[in-house]
């Protein structure tokens, strides 16, 4: 089981105060009454409720509705087809919420307007526990803060708005979400590591690692929680399979930070005041400025790997495919792990 769906069983349920329909979008976007499936539709009608979803509890214009469902090619009585589906969702959410409530879809002009609490949409759900885990941490509340953000990244079931791709607002959306959710994620493991919950941050690190190395917070804490489970040389090899790639890709080095935390490792310095200070919240954060890799990963190729899909989330397979049959010392494995189950490169079957 990965860390993520271990932490799906911690998800709590919407308060009850709040009856209705639920929509998850963290996700597949499905909505939910009491239990039951609710139908949203076809492709297109689905995409509206998404961008109602993002604009929940404001007005959205007609015009800007039809321009995002259809940019250049609107159908001809793109005014009425809206209407249509508005229509048709406005019955689908109709028995969730009851004959004697109004409407969670209505018209205010000049548009729409999608009026749920925001506890009856997981992303705000997350949001504000996301929040809530921050202030904690801020706080030297470790405990808490652990409990918050491991609930939030526990409603979690996938990459939020990912069937939208087409429609710009939701790719943006889903984008901003994703950095949020790692950003949940180096909160949760640094109140994991202050608890001394080394093994878990481990697993809940390791893949996150692999697929998004740019995020040299996220590295320094594996590189952490490795050398504190006693696995030393593990940890140098993190750090040196993060700059090798950085250095590849993108011809930078890792920032002044993790330098820092890699001298401290080297001379067993590294106590939990040192990587605090190190990895704070306000280390900063360089990973959005670096552009996703494009072009074949010719050398995983060569080696009998399949190409990595292209983008932000691609992963480092230059040093991967340079680095994947060697062994660190003191008989330890190779790092990243060469796991058919864990590696984002498969081997060919």
């Amino acid at each position: 089981m990965s860390a993520r769906q271990a932490q799906s069983t911690l998800l709590p349920p919407p308060s009850a105060a709040h009856s209705g329909p639920v929509l998850q979008v963290l996700g597949p976007m499905s909505a939910q009454y009491e239990g039951h499936d609710v139908p949203l539709g076809p492709p297109r009608r689905r995409a509206l409720l998404a961008l109602l979803v993002i604009r929940l509890g404001r007005v959205v214009p007609t015009t800007v509705l039809i321009e995002e469902l259809w940019r250049e090619d609107p159908p001809r009585r793109a005014v009425a087809t809206l209407q249509s589906h508005i229509s048709h969702l406005r019955r689908a959410l109709a028995p969730a919420t009851g004959p004697d409530r109004p409407a969670v879809l209505r018209y205010r002009a000049p548009g729409y307007v999608l009026e749920l609490s925001p506890e009856q949409v997981d992303v705000h759900r997350f949001e504000q526990l996301f929040s809530t885990g921050r202030r904690f941490l801020a706080r030297q509340d470790p405990v808490a803060a652990r409990d918050r953000l491991t609930r939030a990244l526990g409603l979690w079931r996938g990459s939020p708005y990912a069937e939208f791709v087409t429609h710009q607002p939701l790719a943006d959306e889903s984008t901003r979400l994703e950095q949020v959710r790692l950003t949940a994620l180096e909160a949760s493991a640094e109140a994991g590591l202050v608890l001394g919950r080394t093994a878990e941050v481990v697993t809940e690190l390791e893949r996150e690692v692999r697929q998004h190395p740019t995020r040299e917070r996220l590295v320094g804490h594996l590189m952490t929680a490795l050398f504190r489970s006693g696995r030393q040389a593990e940890a140098l090899e993190v750090y040196e399979w993060t700059r090798s790639y950085l250095v590849e890709e993108y011809g930078v080095d890792t920032t002044a930070e993790l330098q820092q935390l890699h001298t401290a490792l080297l001379r067993q310095e590294l106590g939990e005041q040192r990587t605090r200070a190190v990895l704070s919240d306000e280390s900063p954060a360089r990973a959005a400025e670096l552009p996703g890799p494009s072009g074949p990963c010719c050398p995983a190729r060569r080696s009998g790997w399949r190409r990595c899909p292209p983008g932000p989330r691609r992963p480092p397979c230059a040093a991967w495919a340079s680095r994947r049959n060697r062994t660190v010392r003191h008989g330890s494995r190779p790092w990243p792990p060469d796991s058919p189950s864990s590696s984002p490169c498969r081997p060919r079957r």
